[in-house]
């Protein structure tokens, strides 16, 4: 068995593992509260995760924009405006 396969199945041994626990874990919970949990998505649960999907690629794509048409002084312009409205949060508090 060379490295890769046996790696590969180390990491499928972890995951049955921490697989069974969680799985431990639920039928525990639904015993001590007597409610059954459901692994249920609902509509709300979609729209929440498309929303955060659409806003975080903007803005990973926004700050590449920005990085390459200023280059590293973005990075100070950040570290400015990180410490301009942490200075407003502590003062105004």
């Amino acid at each position: 068995m060379d490295d890769f396969t046996r790696s590969r199945k180390k990491v499928e041994n972890v995951h049955r593992s921490y697989k069974k626990d969680f799985l431990g874990i639920l039928a525990r919970m639904e015993k001590v509260y007597k409610v059954p949990f459901q692994r249920v998505m609902k509509p709300y649960h979609v729209a929440a995760l498309a929303v955060g999907g659409t806003v975080s690629s903007v803005y990973f794509l926004g700050n590449g924009y920005l990085l390459s048409q200023i280059g590293p002084f973005a990075f100070l312009a950040f570290a400015f405006g990180g410490a301009d409205q942490l200075s407003h949060d502590v003062l105004f508090s």
